[in-house]
């Protein structure tokens, strides 16, 4: 039922679904290396960080998604997103965020 929900989603919102990538809930596998990151300048910015850039896969065609500033949070860092390899031929976007700083907070 899941998979059924998970397709009808992806058909509706006019993605192409391809064999050499494809999205399965939060994650999106691609089996193909994703390329060298590319340089970015950044410049510091009192009270931001730099979210650097990253490369994602669209219509079998790697592209360059450029880095963006995000205003700093308290207690909070920023965790880049990264290409992970899970097999031989198959690496899953793990999505960048942010992060309580100093463990769990229980309210």
């Amino acid at each position: 039922m899941l998979k059924s929900i998970a397709l009808a989603a992806v058909l509706g919102s006019g993605m192409a679904v391809m064999p050499a990538c494809m999205a399965t809930g939060s994650a999106y596998i691609v089996e193909d290396d994703p390329p060298a990151p590319q340089e970015e300048v950044v410049v510091t910015r009192p009270g931001y960080i730099y979210v650097h850039g990253n490369w994602r896969h669209d219509r079998g065609r790697w592209e360059w998604n450029g880095g963006h500033y995000e205003q700093a949070r308290t207690n909070q860092r920023y965790v880049e997103g990264r290409w992970q390899r899970r097999s031989n031929h198959q690496h899953v976007w793990v999505q960048g965020g942010w992060r309580t700083e100093g463990g769990v907070s229980v309210r």
